[in-house]
């Protein structure tokens, strides 16, 4: 049997962290689902530019895709049938977060598996926290994959 992980997420931007779990998820599962929410209320740039980053970053890697969706994301994960969900833990703080998600995803869906990986060391790094080195001209290169600086440079100016 195939698992696909879903890998949900508002990546606004999308970072070296989100990146780094997406490929890692990529060897543990067979197919990876990135899916960007539209509606989390924090997010700065439209869907499209966020799925358009995306996807220069998993263009090459054939069993990573990205969607878009609205609504919970529990609901994503019962439409495209996943295994698992996959959440970045990069603190204790993000663990307290996520386990209480996946406790409450649960209960919505008791089906719903829930898989914490923790980040790699150096890419303990939030997308607000790069949006702030945008505005303030910082070096981008350990926090942003290549494929993408500029344009992520020039659509958070």
């Amino acid at each position: 049997m195939k698992t696909k992980a879903l890998f949900a997420g508002s990546f606004d931007p999308f970072h070296l962290g989100h990146l780094s779990i997406a490929l890692r998820a990529g060897r543990l599962f067979d197919d990876v689902v990135i899916g960007i929410a539209a509606d989390t209320g924090k997010h700065t740039l439209d869907i499209d530019k966020r799925f358009e980053l995306v996807d220069l970053c998993i263009k090459n890697h054939k069993n990573i895709s990205v969607i878009s969706y609205q609504g919970l994301t529990v609901d994503l994960y019962k439409d495209i049938n996943a295994s698992v969900l996959i959440r970045g833990v990069r603190n204790i703080f993000d663990f307290e977060y996520e386990k209480n998600l996946a406790a409450i995803n649960n209960v919505l869906y008791s089906n719903m598996q829930t898989c914490l990986l923790l980040c790699d060391i150096g890419y303990e790094i939030s997308s607000s926290l790069v949006r702030q080195f945008i505005k303030n001209n910082v070096d981008l290169t350990k926090f942003v994959p290549n494929e993408i600086i500029d344009l992520v440079k020039e659509l958070y100016a």
